[in-house]
């Protein structure tokens, strides 16, 4: 499946924020179908690149186009069980997002990119999701991409109460690993942010809803282009304690 045409903002927010927002916001928002008993649910991504980081400077140089290949699995808070995996690209062109991905387990989407085939798995997928295997194997085959970090967190999900397509996250505790890249694992002990951090991120199609503009006045809110698979790769490159 593609998605076209979807535009995102993301700011760094704090807990106390956090609440404000979540209060103000309340009226135009419901939860997403998702979220778990908890509230939330877990993401984990694995993210793969070149050995020269070629997806990580495309975004540090702010290139126009941007892309990255990861495998990301959804887990169920209470039980921490997977609930999907899909492999993705997701490719920005300025601020629009566009994305390919099938879902496939973990295991099966990880020897995909290891051991390029098709074979395998031609007869049971779609022809958009075929196209999106072909486009990973493509990057895989030009610039021999290859596991690079884990990343994990928790996140809240909304969506506006009269349009679906506009969602609102906020992504917690966010953390890394780099061993054992093969293992489909939420246990990670490195925080990309600061514990006491939140990513907010809005998503939406052409116009920001009307509510949302007045959050951001209201709290004069300020946008990141903060990329969490960059933050990571930046504590590798230089290492720091909170």
């Amino acid at each position: 499946m593609t998605y076209t045409d979807r535009l995102e903002k993301k700011f760094l927010i704090d807990y106390a924020l956090y609440s404000k927002i979540l209060a103000f916001i309340e009226p135009f928002i419901e939860p997403d179908r998702f979220v778990g008993e908890q509230g939330t649910y877990l993401v984990n991504s694995l993210y793969f690149d070149t050995v020269d980081d070629k997806f990580y400077w495309e975004k540090l140089d702010g290139e126009r186009v941007r892309k990255k290949v990861r495998i990301r699995s959804y887990h169920d808070t209470k039980t921490l069980k997977p609930t999907q995996t899909i492999l993705e690209i997701k490719k920005k062109v300025d601020s629009n997002v566009f994305k390919e991905k099938i879902s496939m387990p973990f295991d099966d989407a990880f020897n995909l990119i290891k051991n390029p085939h098709t074979q395998s798995i031609a007869a049971k997928v779609s022809a958009k999701e075929k196209q999106a295997i072909d486009d990973v194997l493509y990057l895989n085959y030009k610039y021999d991409i290859r596991p690079r970090v884990m990343v994990s967190y928790e996140r809240k999900a909304f969506h506006d109460k009269y349009n679906s397509s506009t969602r609102i996250t906020f992504d917690f505790n966010i953390k890394y690993r780099t061993a054992d890249l093969e293992i489909e694992s939420i246990d990670m002990e490195n925080y990309v942010l600061a514990p006491n951090l939140i990513v907010m991120e809005l998503k939406y199609k052409k116009f920001v809803p009307i509510w949302a503009v007045w959050m951001i006045r209201k709290f004069n809110l300020s946008l990141t282009t903060i990329s969490k698979y960059c933050m990571a790769v930046n504590k590798l490159k230089h290492p720091a304690d909170f």
